[in-house]
């Protein structure tokens, strides 16, 4: 089978979304599925989160040495980029009016969109080149309708993945403002109807599925961490309790709780040698402040996005990893959450999401949930002392269950999903390829 694969993140972007499509690749080929990707051509250079939303001007560059074909393109929205020009998206009012008059015309995502860059890419490249399938990662949904518009045009088949829902206020599960529910209801307005048409899709989580319009063939497909994430990764190691935090931190209640109960663990210990990463939280100001002014400064370690390596290497040097629950959120995981968990290290979610994050927790046995602060404190307390005793923590995580969440597994599942949904629907096809290889 040839697919075309399309994706807004690929490596070497350290963004934690180019993961997920990268781990499909080397399941792609030994299944004998031959594999082109469309993506940016980011520089790996990438450190805060707005930095995906910056200009790339580089030509478009072509490289098949690594068993596939990949095409990196400039990414250049001029509307956009020109008001960050300008520097008019730093006025609260003027986003707002942006993002809803955007939305009301059908513009989704006017922050990452790229689709008459790659909309002329595509005219050209599916004039000279055949597929059996294109498979679009959706993160930004603005790929929806471009994917759509240009399998009817070439005929070809085509099928989405959601890595986040289409709007983020869907995961709310009260309390959705009336904005938040007008933008939901165009968005779904503009793509039900693609999505309808697509062959198959496939999401990070089933709250995520149960949110699309219904389709009778949809599959969920985690994000995990690889088999042999930290086989070579040599621990930073230090005399003091370490507590690490992975990846960006968003502001929220749960931010709250998350500082309240380090504040409590640091007032009720202040003897202790503890040290408190936030790797990557520098992206988000506000989340800094709220630290800086409620933690002692001597115990908290706050940085921007590190290199992976770098990162992971204090993740291994780590007695406990910290993620927080989303109060009041479904189907919220964190890709960062997988990675915890290939770790073998001690995870503390906080507070409980009630959700996702406390089944997967509960399945795996890899650590423990806390519904408030005082719980959060009264636990890390608890692991201080075993810690001291003992000099290591116990770790009690499932190592048969964790396993079926690397990415290497994940891969495999869609494989044989993506095999078995295009068996089906090729030979229903009113036109088939003549390029069929399976």
């Amino acid at each position: 089978m040839d697919l075309l694969l399309i994706t807004f993140y690929f490596p070497p972007t350290n963004a934690i979304a180019a993961l997920r499509p990268y781990s499909w690749v080397n399941e792609f080929k030994r299944s004998g599925i031959n594999l082109t990707v469309v993506t940016i051509n980011f520089s790996g250079k990438e450190v805060s989160y707005h930095d995906f939303f910056k200009p790339v001007l580089t030509p478009v560059q072509f490289d098949e040495s690594n068993g596939y074909r990949i095409y990196r393109l400039p990414f250049y929205n001029s509307f956009y980029h020109s008001l960050q020009r300008w520097g008019l998206f730093r006025y609260r009012v003027i986003r707002y009016f942006t993002y809803i008059t955007c939305t009301a015309f059908g513009i989704l995502n006017i922050t990452q969109r790229n689709n008459r860059i790659l909309k002329k890419f595509l005219q050209k490249h599916l004039r000279e080149n055949k597929y059996d399938l294109i498979y679009g990662v959706t993160q930004p949904v603005n790929l929806i309708p471009l994917i759509a518009s240009c399998g009817k045009k070439f005929n070809i088949p085509f099928a989405f993945d959601f890595k986040d829902f289409v709007v983020q206020a869907e995961s709310k599960k009260i309390n959705k403002s009336a904005r938040e529910k007008f933008e939901i209801w165009l968005h779904k307005l503009y793509l039900s109807r693609h999505v309808k048409k697509a062959k198959f899709l496939t999401a990070v989580c089933q709250p995520i599925l149960d949110e699309l319009p219904f389709h009778p063939s949809k599959k969920v497909i985690f994000n995990g961490f690889e088999e042999s994430l930290f086989d070579n990764i040599r621990p930073i190691e230090t005399k003091d309790f370490v507590v690490t935090i992975l990846g960006t931190l968003f502001p929220g209640k749960h931010i709250d709780v998350m500082v309240a109960g380090f504040k409590k663990f640091i007032n009720n210990n202040r003897n202790e040698k503890i040290r408190i990463n936030f790797l990557g939280t520098a992206a988000m100001e506000a989340v800094c402040s709220e630290i800086r002014n409620n933690i002692p400064a001597e115990y908290v370690n706050i940085t921007e996005r590190l290199p992976r390596q770098e990162a992971l290497s204090i993740v291994k040097g780590s007695q406990v990893l910290y993620y927080h629950g989303w109060i009041n959120y479904k189907g919220v995981y964190s890709g960062k959450i997988f990675e915890y968990l290939g770790a073998k290290k001690n995870i503390l979610i906080a507070p409980n999401d009630h959700d996702v994050l406390e089944t997967l927790i509960n399945e795996t046995k890899a650590g423990k949930l806390a519904e408030d602060a005082d719980e959060m404190a009264q636990i890390l307390s608890n692991w201080l002392g075993e810690w001291k005793k003992n000099d290591f923590l116990k770790y009690e995580g499932d190592s048969s269950i964790i396993e079926k969440y690397t990415r290497e597994q994940q891969a495999k599942q869609l494989t044989a999903y993506i095999t078995k949904q295009y068996t089906v629907f090729s030979k229903t096809e009113k036109k088939p390829s003549p390029i069929f290889k399976l």
